[in-house]
């Protein structure tokens, strides 16, 4: 008999290094990764080889795992900012994984995060800033989804207005925006040249504006849930989120493409919208 015929097969998935790298490190900071969430990033990061824009990140926080400790760890980070987020304020019962209230919830007044992301050291000129807001915002007043300033040198995606706009700036006050109220959805601002920026929504190109710029980006990290203004939280954001990226530039293809992973990796974890 062939002892070959004896053996069990037994089937096992392969990971990409990025997703198992991933699992470790939620691991060692007090998170435990299910299956499924395992296989929701190892999706998102298959997806985004394919389409050509892995290259393009330099983080990324899909605000994934069992309890808070394992959201706060980052996808990818950029040494030697930590691979872990800093959580100012914000508690467990703000954070669920899956369903309908899946994502970190904001208080519109306290809870923010630090990314450690230094806009001066590691921002490139030509940047995309993304965020996956889960709920609509028309509360007054400046309203911060991911982003940095200091006087007139602004680094940013969120809403001036949220009852009637969305703005984003990569440099000086020149800015892209929706003239539409600040709804659920998934944001992407990305500055491709000294005199192009475009805000883009779902994958859709939104509005752009061809000022020139001259970039002097802060000294001082980007702010998640709110804005880094000279070293002061502003413009916390009260609402639901479960993603964010920073990285290198992206066109209209690249945009929609990672549109398309990130709502792929919402829904495979029941938190789409």
């Amino acid at each position: 008999m062939n002892i070959l015929q004896k053996i069990d097969y037994i089937s096992f998935r392969r990971y990409n290094p990025e997703t198992l790298d991933y699992r470790d490190r939620v691991l060692a900071n007090g998170g435990a990764p299910s299956q499924t969430t395992l296989n929701a990033i190892e999706k998102f990061v298959q997806d985004c080889k394919n389409a050509l824009i892995w290259d393009k990140f330099l983080e990324v926080a899909p605000f994934a795992g069992s309890n808070l400790n394992a959201a706060m760890v980052k996808l990818v980070y950029t040494a030697p900012v930590a691979g872990v987020i800093t959580n100012v304020n914000f508690v467990s019962g703000d954070y669920t994984e899956t369903g309908a209230n899946g994502g970190l919830l904001g208080d519109g007044a306290t809870k923010y995060l630090n990314t450690g992301f230094n806009a001066q050291s590691h921002l490139p000129d030509n940047a995309h800033l993304s965020f996956y807001l889960r709920e609509d915002v028309s509360v007054a007043g400046n309203r911060g989804l991911i982003g940095t300033l200091l006087a007139s040198n602004e680094y940013w995606l969120g809403s001036i207005t949220p009852a009637t706009q969305v703005n984003t700036r990569l440099g000086q006050v020149v800015t892209a925006t929706l003239a539409s109220g600040m709804s659920k959805g998934f944001y992407i601002g990305s500055r491709t040249a000294s005199n192009l920026i475009t805000l883009y929504k779902n994958g859709t190109a939104a509005d752009i504006d061809s000022t020139s710029v001259t970039n002097t980006k802060p000294n001082q990290a980007l702010y998640a849930f709110g804005w880094n203004s000279g070293g002061l939280p502003v413009a916390h954001l009260p609402a639901r989120a479960s993603f964010y990226s920073i990285g290198d530039a992206l066109n209209d293809t690249e945009a929609a493409a990672l549109h398309a992973a990130v709502q792929t990796l919402q829904r495979n974890l029941n938190r789409n919208i």
